[in-house]
């Protein structure tokens, strides 16, 4: 009996076609001369960037670009091994310190993603702190639920940013064991609906039922807070947090995650999390590119940075709003235009991008559930009042020549990777 592997694969490929969900990758450089601007290399064409991640734009900057060159003659390409077997670089050990210190925090344990950091570190903490059970977010990143799933732990999910569902599985616990591990996860700001969980009230649960707090701010790090070390030390809460995790990959617009968190379980982490242990280490030119990014961060400039940045996605609502272009707003920086269908949602943001010269991002299944499509629109300080408005009015266009479209901006949780939480209790 013969098996067509291939043949395996095209069937996988034709059913996520037949559902409109295959993924494009345009080709497109990000400009770092002409920020938002991109460059097409399929048409040799100029973009505006509209959805990535690079939220202040900073890796463009020239004192980033500058430290990462300098580095690269100063340490060369690589770091030579994983992080136990001479990869750990003075500049790397700097970049810990620099960001434990960013988030008030005794120590910090990069990763080369944030990915990396939250399957590690929870498959870590559920497999060798006995009898844990996770509380989990129902909205929470595809890496939380893999991470969660490895460990092995029991888990329950509570509703999205519901307290009252959170508390009420923390009493069905503690009324089996009154000192069983807790760990309860969740995402300071939610990166397909851009809403914000309630870490008061979280934070007062985890201190009535003694529990553990495990918070994910990689879309709050560069943007929220002081000096933009999130939405924990915006609300002076970052005592509160047991580990905050973040990221190198968005704000920081380089690569690469971390966590922070006290002495003992960064180094408890450092022996247990495989994801630190069995990877090669970060080079030391991201490592200085990061330093760079945090001293701008602390700096003057860093506030002018998130002030232009607070305008850009000020204005960009605005004319959203003016041209009647239905978007989820909690008053975050992240936009999403809901459009539910897939293949339309594909056929708008392609047409933005041929017609409009504009890039923006559609999700659709894996990133959110079936039926829940969107765009996700990202200004940056870079982003022009006019830029904004001609954004609207080209969205505004291609709706208007797909009139099947039907809008939704009911908020809706599904934030999980294709993967809904519930599939995990």
């Amino acid at each position: 009996m013969f098996t067509n592997y291939n043949k395996l694969a095209e069937n996988a490929l034709n059913e996520i076609k037949r559902k409109g969900l295959y993924r494009n990758y345009p080709l497109i450089s990000q400009s770092p001369e002409n920020p938002p601007y991109g460059f097409n290399h399929k048409t040799d064409e100029k973009v505006i960037i509209w959805g990535n991640n690079n939220y202040l734009s900073i890796s463009s900057h020239p004192d980033v670009i500058k430290a990462k060159i300098e580095a690269i003659k100063k340490y060369g390409t690589g770091s030579g091994g994983t992080r136990n077997v001479l990869g750990t670089s003075d500049i790397l050990n700097e970049l810990e310190n620099r960001i434990a210190k960013f988030h008030n925090k005794e120590k910090a344990v990069i990763h080369n993603s944030a990915l990396d950091a939250n399957i590690g570190v929870l498959s870590a903490l559920g497999k060798y702190f006995p009898n844990t059970i996770f509380l989990s977010d129902e909205s929470n990143h595809a890496s939380i639920i893999d991470g969660i799933r490895a460990s092995g732990a029991s888990k329950y999910i509570f509703r999205h940013n519901d307290l009252k569902d959170l508390e009420k599985k923390l009493i069905k616990i503690r009324n089996l064991s009154d000192t069983r591990p807790i760990i309860i996860v969740l995402e300071s700001i939610y990166s397909m609906s851009g809403d914000i969980a309630p870490l008061e009230k979280v934070i007062e649960l985890k201190k009535k039922y003694n529990a553990f707090i495990y918070l994910d701010e990689v879309h709050a790090i560069g943007v929220n807070g002081k000096n933009g070390s999130g939405v924990a030390s915006e609300l002076k809460l970052e005592n509160e947090i047991d580990i905050i995790c973040g990221t190198f990959g968005k704000a920081f617009g380089q690569i690469g995650g971390y966590i922070a968190a006290n002495e003992v379980l960064c180094e408890f982490l450092r022996h247990y999390s495989r994801n630190f242990i069995f990877t090669t280490a970060l080079p030391s030119d991201v490592a200085a590119a990061c330093l760079a990014v945090l001293n701008i961060f602390e700096s003057d400039e860093g506030e002018v940075l998130r002030s232009q940045h607070k305008q850009a996605v000020s204005n960009t609502k605005k004319y959203l709003k003016e041209y009647n272009i239905p978007f989820l707003d909690f008053g975050t920086h992240i936009i999403p235009v809901i459009l539910n269908d897939e293949k339309r949602t594909s056929k708008i943001a392609l047409n933005l991008f041929s017609n409009h010269k504009i890039a923006v991002t559609p999700i659709f299944a894996p990133t959110v559930s079936v039926g829940k499509a969107r765009l996700r629109i990202n200004p940056t300080p870079k982003h022009t009042e006019e830029m904004s408005k001609d954004l609207a009015i080209a969205i505004s266009n291609e709706i208007k020549n797909n009139p099947e479209i039907l809008f939704s901006n009911e908020f809706v949780n599904d934030n999980s990777g294709g993967k809904t939480n519930k599939e995990i209790i």
